[in-house]
């Protein structure tokens, strides 16, 4: 699903809406924050190398510049 890292991060910082056909939910969110914050860090899907790992303070950068 093409950008479903930027859907899932929109549901962190707005709280619950419907994407496509699903509806996210608080329980949905509130797993999502604390996997984030576990691992400080978010999962994003890069063209050559696959779903990589990328530090919260990159991912917060790169989700800022989409919004744009």
């Amino acid at each position: 699903m093409d950008g479903l890292e930027f859907a899932l991060w929109k549901l962190v910082i707005d709280g619950p809406y419907t994407y496509g056909q699903f509806r996210f939910s608080n329980e949905d969110k509130e797993s999502l924050v604390e996997l984030s914050s576990a691992c400080n860090g978010w999962i994003m899907f890069q063209d050559q190398l696959g779903e990589t790992f990328v530090p919260i303070s990159q991912w917060l950068e790169i989700f800022s510049a989409a919004r744009r």
